[in-house]
């Protein structure tokens, strides 16, 4: 460990401090209240959990990788936690943390990224929506039940329908 004011302390601390940001980020914080948390402005906030970022992208796949499974590991400790007290008990501030918690992998995983429209192009479905189009009703289940993921009632609706 380094000293507390020598330029290795400063950047270990700002090291510290980026991984607290994106921890907070995570958990659905906006960068104002980790500014606020961090005792930082929430523009430093801002280029901080970017920053993190850049540097997880910057390391190998497998590192990422390995770092992506400890945060899924993580947010699945907090899942097994608050889930069943959203779902067997009603409990609505679990529930919201289940939401935040789902929010949180979907974007550790790219799961929300923005889907790009190309205008002027053919239209058509998204490529997923096509793959899910070429799904079975079992196979939709099967992922399902694999996955703890919710399968839309329309899609599976829309199977039967199309099976008959």
């Amino acid at each position: 460990m380094a000293e507390p004011g020598s330029e290795k302390g400063k950047s270990e601390a700002a090291a510290l401090r980026r991984l607290r940001s994106i921890s907070w980020r995570l958990q659905g914080l906006s960068f104002r209240q980790i500014g606020e948390k961090e005792d930082i402005s929430h523009e430093q906030a801002r280029i901080d959990v970017h920053q993190f970022l850049r540097e997880v992208l910057d390391l190998g796949a497998e590192e990422a990788e390995e770092l992506r499974a400890l945060e899924n590991a993580r947010l699945d400790a907090l899942w097994t936690k608050f889930y069943p007290a959203a779902v067997n008990d009603g409990d609505m501030d679990a529930s919201l943390r289940c939401l935040q918690i789902s929010k949180a992998r979907r974007q550790l995983n790219g799961l929300d990224m923005p889907i790009k429209v190309e205008v002027g192009g053919e239209l058509g479905l998204h490529p997923i929506q096509q793959k899910l189009e070429n799904l079975t009703e079992q196979q939709l289940i099967d992922i399902a039940g694999d996955k703890g993921v919710v399968v839309p009632m329309k899609l599976i609706e829309g199977k039967k329908r199309k099976s008959k």
